[in-house]
């Protein structure tokens, strides 16, 4: 015999009650209890980590021309411009203008003549030179024979067989013959200069037809770089001077970033060091920095900075003069301590944070630095390793019991990890998950090789590299089980995931990059 109960509304309506308040009673965060009583307040905790992250000022920049080519007029003449613009793209080898050779051309002819007739004068000369030599030769001749016959004159005088005067005659006629000597001599001296000087018209007349005839040859004038025209004379027939500009080429390598860079954050730059810069509607610009110049402004107490993109600049933001800003150190390089932001809590013009320790808050004084991914560096108050409450803390007091969500317990204080040797090499690990980016920080040392400031052991073997880290998330602390291999100063791999509540253990890929 089968029997029937019958249940009333009200019990339904009673019943659902008792299930929805147990139900929130167990998804909502109690509040929280003095020391040592009752469950404790549900909180979600977060570690204070070690971080190379470099504390970062915004400043001022603009985008720069660093160099710039200018095309000019080989020649005087009249220059005619190809069917181009300011603003077009050319190639190098690219026909700009052509250049009228007319002129050119009848002052190559003209240079010729002058260099046929300076041949002539040359030759003439030459044949000139060889006359006189030749008249020298006869001049001596006769030299010696009036020379013989003023020695018998001489002598025949002296017996009185021809008279004084006859003596004289024959004397006379040996210092004329010298004086032709001289004569001739001179006329020789004066030609061979006269040579020497048409050699060397010669070979400026030469050097003036070759430059000529090279300028007539280029009168195609052509682009000597790849890149934009950002001037062009606007004429498309002129007459220009040789040297005159035809146009201005700026190469798309030729752009660069200039920042004004307060003298005090100086000692804080290097060259190569990598710089981040942004337009004004956010886009990010990857940038090395080339070189500090050795040039201080009095007036901004200012030293200026370049900065080359590591690649060249899309058409949007290529242009002399575009306003950016970019980020850059305002002090030291050197590992900090540093916590969630939600783990601050302003107070009378200070901030604190709650620190679980044996699962009571510890209430904390802090002092803070600069601000980077979201976290923010302590400089005094926590210590690495220790767990901070990150929600939950608005209603927390020094001495409240914890409990943390998910049923789990705070992670217990870490110990302090021991001191990597001076061989220590540092990695910045990153991939991606679905809360968004993750890092962690590799330290590899002979001593020993930590991971977020924490010992690991790792294992080398055929150029690979693998260790186990711990991630510490809301819901407690899972193992990440990192395979790479490194190739110079980057690394790549793929890490496993191992302890999610779900019991999936994904295999994600990351990269590593060496700190510098």
């Amino acid at each position: 015999m089968t029997h029937s109960r019958n249940i009333s509304p009200i019990m339904l309506i009673a019943g659902f009650v008792c299930i929805c308040a147990v139900l929130v009673s167990n998804s909502l965060p109690v509040q929280a209890q003095s020391r040592g009583g009752g469950r404790g307040a549900t909180v979600e905790l977060a570690p204070a980590e070690i971080d190379k992250s470099v504390s970062t000022t915004t400043l001022p920049a603009s985008v720069i021309v660093e160099n710039s080519y200018l095309v000019t007029s080989p020649l005087t003449g009249v220059i005619t411009l190809s069917d181009i613009k300011a603003g077009s793209q050319v190639s190098a080898g690219d026909k700009l203008a052509r250049l009228d050779v007319t002129d050119a051309s009848h002052q190559l002819q003209l240079l010729q003549a002058q260099l046929a007739e300076t041949v002539l004068q040359k030759d003439q000369a030459k044949a000139s030179l060889e006359f006189e030599k030749q008249l020298e030769l006869l001049v001596g001749e006769s030299l010696a024979l009036a020379q013989s016959r003023q020695s018998r004159a001489s002598q025949l005088s002296q017996k009185g067989v021809v008279s004084a005067e006859a003596a004289e005659t024959v004397a006379s006629a040996v210092i004329s013959a010298k004086q032709q000597i001289v004569s001739r001599r001179q006329a020789q001296t004066r030609l061979e200069n006269q040579i020497l000087l048409l050699d060397a018209a010669t070979d400026r007349l030469r050097l003036q037809i070759d430059k000529l005839k090279a300028d007539i040859a280029s009168a195609d004038v052509t682009a000597p770089v790849s890149g934009q025209l950002v001037s062009i004379i606007r004429d498309q027939s002129s007459y220009m001077r040789k040297g005159d500009k035809i146009a201005e080429i700026q190469n798309d390598n030729s752009f660069e970033i200039s920042v004004d860079v307060p003298a005090e954050l100086v000692p804080y730059l290097s060259t190569g060091m990598a710089v981040d810069a942004s337009t004004p509607n956010g886009q990010k610009i990857k940038t090395s920095l080339r070189v500090i110049l050795p040039q201080f402004d009095q007036r901004t107490a200012t030293r200026a900075v370049r900065l080359t993109p590591l690649k060249n600049l899309p058409k949007s933001l290529a242009a002399d003069g575009l306003r950016l800003t970019v980020q850059l150190p305002d002090r030291p390089t050197e590992p900090v301590v540093t916590i969630p932001k939600d783990a601050l809590l302003p107070v009378d013009g200070s901030f604190i944070v709650f620190v679980a320790k044996d699962d009571v808050a510890n209430r904390r004084e802090v002092e803070i630095g600069g601000t980077s991914q979201g976290r923010v560096m302590v400089l005094s108050g926590v210590e690495t390793g220790e767990m901070v409450v990150v929600k939950g803390n608005e209603g927390l007091s020094d001495g409240d019991a914890l409990r943390a969500s998910g049923g789990g317990r705070p992670k217990p204080e870490a110990p302090k990890a021991a001191k990597p040797g001076d061989d220590a090499v540092s990695w910045t690990l990153k991939w991606q998950t679905r809360r968004g980016e993750q890092t962690g920080n590799l330290v590899l040392s002979d001593a020993v090789n930590l991971y977020n400031g924490q010992p690991v052991e790792v294992i080398k073997e055929a150029g690979r590299l693998k260790f186990t880290g711990e991630l510490t998330l809301p819901f407690g602390i899972i193992e990440l089980k990192f395979d790479g291999e490194i190739d110079g100063a980057i690394m790549t791999g793929t890490v496993t995931l191992i302890g999610l509540p779900n019991g999936n253990e994904p295999v994600l890929d990351f990269q590593g990059k060496k700190d510098s």
